[in-house]
């Protein structure tokens, strides 16, 4: 299966950038931190196929499908981003810039077309 044919069964989403003043249309990459299985989340520009940002980063072991949310720089908006596209729900404000977030574990294996957070 060609990159192309992968892209269009994955659902993209549109992330609005408070930082640049632009709409970016994305696809969410799921992966797992190597050194702790902690859920990892990217966004990828879907027209050009970088990755626009990571949405989640890895501070301390969590149970599966939590993860801490990137909220400063390109990541303004991100966790009213993932509401509203049913993601998931907020937890708690750990820390300023890194709040704590469940996602929806449906969701999660929805976008997880490559089976790389496959947890029971």
């Amino acid at each position: 299966m060609s990159q192309k044919q992968k892209r269009k069964s994955k659902p993209a989403f549109k992330f609005y950038s408070p930082d640049d003043r632009r709409n970016y249309k994305v696809e969410f990459l799921v992966a797992e931190y190597a050194n702790n299985g902690n859920l990892c989340l990217m966004l990828e520009c879907v027209k050009t196929g970088e990755l626009y940002a990571c949405v989640t980063t890895n501070m301390e072991k969590l149970p599966p499908y939590m993860a801490h949310v990137k909220i400063v720089n390109e990541n303004e908006g991100m966790v009213k981003f993932l509401l509203e596209n049913k993601m998931g729900r907020f937890k708690e404000r750990i820390t300023e810039d890194y709040p704590l977030f469940a996602f929806d574990p449906a969701k999660i294996r929805e976008l997880d077309t490559e089976n790389w957070y496959v947890k029971e």
